[in-house]
């Protein structure tokens, strides 16, 4: 026969192990995994900054190659300390190897993720909606990085391009009202080189492939300007404007081509260009000679990873049409024949009077 007091004991007994079983025990190689960020100072893009860049993704690898983290994402209030909403911890020993990359991947960006190594990177036409890719390659452990959270050195896989202008031609006066890059590849796929991000580097082109043929592609990216800018004819020397906006686009070689596609009128220029959506009259009596036209500059692109570029342009020498206004092979210069000049003179001779 089962008393009273042993079933009492028991009881207790069961309570006392189930407390135990509930009681969290805080150990010390449990501390969450936490990142310091800072953009790569070598870079010339300036996308993001440190002072911009509000939340990033980031996949892990233990040593054994097996996925630790898997595309999380990482936010921060104060830009100090960037921690997950779900807490990842550090492995009590052993390295993890780090893969971050900003924005996220959200299809509407340009940008989709693969795996966690590469990205395919579809550049936006809008050059206000661009994104600047960042990524950021490292390893850390608890020992060093578990107080005082890991740093990620960011660094800016694409490359930035401005436009600026001027006018030399005192006897001018230019509008301009938009700008366009085009001729260059539009999607390409970006890939962790494998090194790491930390400190000072370079880098190269060949974290890009698979861009497509620049000359079949053709693709192109257009800033519509807010407010139209007018460049008086220089007197005593031009005066250059930055242009508003720029263009985040896929670092790249393509190469210019002074020719049209067919010899019809309304072919396209081949090659790669800057284009200029330009009107030109004359500064003393305001006659026109060029209005609402877009104006293009053929020009070689080499563009490198976390490169800003500014190209100059003189106004005054018109470039040539974007689309051919005759049939020509030949690019067609937009001031061509634009001074009135007589190539030839003749004078009748007397008439004898009969």
């Amino acid at each position: 026969m089962i008393r009273k007091g042993s079933i009492l004991s028991v009881l207790m007994a069961l309570m006392a192990v189930s407390c135990m079983q509930d009681k969290i025990i805080d150990r010390q190689h449990d501390a969450p995994i936490a990142f310091r960020t800072v953009m790569d100072r070598h870079t010339r893009a300036t996308g993001y900054t440190s002072s911009n860049l509000t939340s990033f993704n980031v996949t892990a690898l233990s040593e054994d190659a097996s996925v630790y983290m898997d595309g999380v994402d990482f936010g921060t209030a104060d830009y100090a300390r960037w921690s997950s909403a779900q807490n990842y911890y550090w492995p009590s020993h052993g390295d993890l190897d780090f893969y971050a990359y900003a924005p996220k991947a959200t299809g509407g960006n340009g940008i989709t993720f693969n795996d966690y190594k590469t990205l395919t990177v579809t550049p936006l036409a809008d050059t206000d909606s661009q994104v600047d890719l960042l990524f950021a390659c490292s390893t850390g452990n608890l020992v060093k990085d578990g107080i005082g959270g890991k740093m990620l050195n960011f660094r800016h896989a694409m490359s930035k391009v401005q436009v600026k202008v001027s006018n030399s031609n005192p006897n001018l006066r230019v509008r301009v009202e938009g700008w366009r890059l085009a001729g260059l590849d539009g999607t390409a796929v970006f890939t962790y080189s494998g090194g790491v991000t930390d400190g000072s580097g370079t880098l190269d082109r060949a974290i890009w492939s698979g861009n497509t043929d620049a000359a079949v592609s053709g693709v192109s990216y257009t800033k519509v300007l807010d407010n139209t800018l007018l460049l008086e004819g220089a007197v005593t020397g031009p005066e250059s404007r930055m242009l508003d906006g720029s263009a985040i686009i896929i670092p790249q070689y393509a190469g210019q081509d002074v020719a049209y596609a067919d010899a019809v009128a309304g072919s396209s220029l081949t090659g790669s260009y800057i284009a200029v959506n330009l009107s030109i009259e004359n500064v003393t009596d305001g006659a026109p000679y060029v209005e609402d036209t877009w104006c293009c500059w053929p020009v070689s692109f080499d563009l490198q990873p976390g490169y800003r570029y500014v190209y100059c342009i003189d106004l005054a020498e018109g470039g040539y049409y974007e689309t051919a206004p005759e049939a020509s092979t030949d690019a067609v210069p937009v001031l061509k024949n634009l001074i009135i000049r007589f190539a030839s003179v003749s004078v009748d001779s007397w008439v004898v009077t009969p």
